[in-house]
This record gives C-alpha cells, sequence and structure tokens, in this order.
C-alpha cells in the first residue's frame, strides 16, 4: 500500500482549543494498491479548508488537468547497450574535436533521432505483437502452416527482446536497484515511478514573505525568479571554463573505449539476471 500524499494544509483535523492546549494532527489520509496505483497515475489528493467541523475535507481527484507539458530532459538509457551500432554513434557524436558543451548537444541530438528511428515506442511495438501474435494463434487454430510457425517464433523472440528493453526502461526510471527487488517484475518497477513522481512532484512553495503559492503558474514563476537573482548575482571565486571551451582533448584509445563498453554490458547482465 502506498500512501498519496496531499498538497494544502498539512493537518487534516484539529480540536480547535487555545494554543496551550492546541492538538493538530494528519488523521485522514488515502491509500491504494499498485493496481489502483496504476489505474490512476494522476490521481492527486487535496486538503480544503476546515470551516465547522473539527476535520478538514480532503477531496481525491482521479484526473487532475495540468496545461503545464514541459520538455523531458535527456535520460540515457542501458537497453541502448545492447544495440551494436550505439558504439558507432557514440563515436562520430565526438569525432568532430569540438568543445565539451558542443560535443554533448551533438550526442544529445542524434542519439534522440537514433533512438526514435531505431526503437521507436517502446508500449506501442509491444501492443502490435501480442496483435499480430493473437491473430496468428487464431489463425494456426484454423489451418496450421509452416511460415505461421515459424512466423510465431520469429515474433515470440522480438517480443521477447521488447520486454526486456521495457523492463530496463522502468528499472532505470524507478532508480531501484535489480538486486534489491530479487525478480523481473515490471509493475513493481512501474508503481515504484509513479510513487517517485508524485514525491518529486512541487506542488506549492512558501514565498519569503511566509505565505503558500498554490497555483502551478505562480510556482513556476517564484522558480524562475530565485534562480535568476541566484544566477545574476557576483561570483565570489574565478570561474574557470576553460573545460568547456578548450578543443583539445585526451583521446580514448579503443581498447580503453571497449573495455568500458564491457563493464557497462557485464553491469547490464547482472541488472537483468541476476547474480
Amino acid at each position: 500500500m502506498a500512501d498519496l500524499g496531499f498538497q494544502g494544509p498539512r493537518f487534516t483535523w484539529s480540536n480547535g482549543y487555545g494554543v496551550s492546549s492546541l492538538i493538530q494532527e494528519r488523521l485522514d489520509r488515502f491509500f491504494a494498491n499498485p493496481n489502483w496505483c496504476m489505474l490512476y497515475p494522476e490521481a492527486q489528493v487535496s486538503h480544503l479548508t476546515r470551516c465547522f467541523s473539527d476535520h478538514y475535507l480532503v477531496l481525491l481527484d482521479f484526473h487532475p488537468q495540468s496545461t503545464y507539458r514541459l520538455d523531458k530532459p535527456f535520460r540515457f538509457q542501458s537497453f541502448w547497450l545492447s544495440d551494436n551500432s550505439f558504439p558507432d554513434l557514440v563515436r562520430n557524436a565526438w569525432a568532430n574535436h569540438a568543445g565539451l558543451y558542443d560535443s554533448i548537444n551533438k550526442f544529445t541530438t542524434e542519439v534522440k533521432l537514433w533512438n526514435r528511428d531505431h526503437f521507436g515506442n517502446i508500449f506501442a511495438k509491444k501492443k502490435r505483437l501480442f496483435a499480430r501474435l493473437s491473430g496468428i494463434q487464431r489463425a494456426m487454430e484454423v489451418r496450421p502452416t509452416y511460415f505461421l510457425v515459424n512466423l510465431e517464433k520469429e515474433l515470440r523472440i522480438e517480443l521477447n527482446s521488447i520486454l526486456e528493453q521495457e523492463q530496463e526502461l522502468w528499472a532505470l526510471k524507478s532508480r531501484i536497484n535489480w538486486m534489491i527487488q530479487g525478480d523481473r517484475n515490471t509493475s513493481f518497477y512501474h508503481v515504484s515511478t509513479l510513487i517517485r513522481r508524485k514525491c518529486n512532484k512541487i506542488l506549492n512553495l512558501k514565498n519569503s514573505q511566509g505565505d503558500w503559492i498554490n497555483d502551478t503558474a505562480e510556482v513556476m514563476e517564484f522558480v524562475r525568479d530565485h534562480f535568476i537573482k541566484l544566477f545574476s548575482s557576483e561570483l565570489t571565486f574565478s570561474a574557470r571554463t576553460t573545460l568547456l571551451s578548450d578543443p583539445v582533448w585526451p583521446h580514448i584509445s579503443e581498447e580503453e573505449a571497449t573495455t568500458s563498453t564491457s563493464l557497462c554490458l557485464m553491469r547490464k547482465s547482472d541488472m537483468l539476471f541476476g547474480p
């Protein structure tokens, strides 16, 4: 069971006494099991204003509306290492001997396009494979052929590869080590990811006047203003930018690259199959 968290006032009950005898507690809360969390991943709990009762109203919104959609940050996917064309992509992205900033930008841009064209959407692929397997199996019930039998085997192999990629994707998103969980349970990683996302969401902030900001636009503006002021202040030390601008780099040899890739693949193997 997972606590769904909340936004709004910290407590849900008060005895209403004076300051010397005042007691405030969070007595009311929502818990949900993994299946429910997967059914309503965006559900949100709000503590509303208390008027006459000693309890606050607690609202559960299954589908909270949000008009803000931010660009997703770049994320390295470990299943890329299993593809033979990935090392060449990395090598080509860093072969221009540009600065660190330009090389990173070039790599992230190219790998996003490569991932989209090469892997596509894992979940859409899985859905299509299930549909094709279902159709083939229905056809084999009527008239089995060598072609259908071989095609089913090929699709099963492809599906297994997709499921491994999905497993790695959810494991990476959940940030929970494979060794801790102990078995290949995609739903476990999925729910862990949903819970972590809820914990990482900033729904309200307290401003410099001590007032709580609940509106999404105001929260974003408050954070933006904070960092504008932070980065516009004078530096108290001499910043060194040679690392970003100097185009001269110590090159990684072919042997070092092979060793590093092997270590990554060994780590991937341990994550997939356990000790």
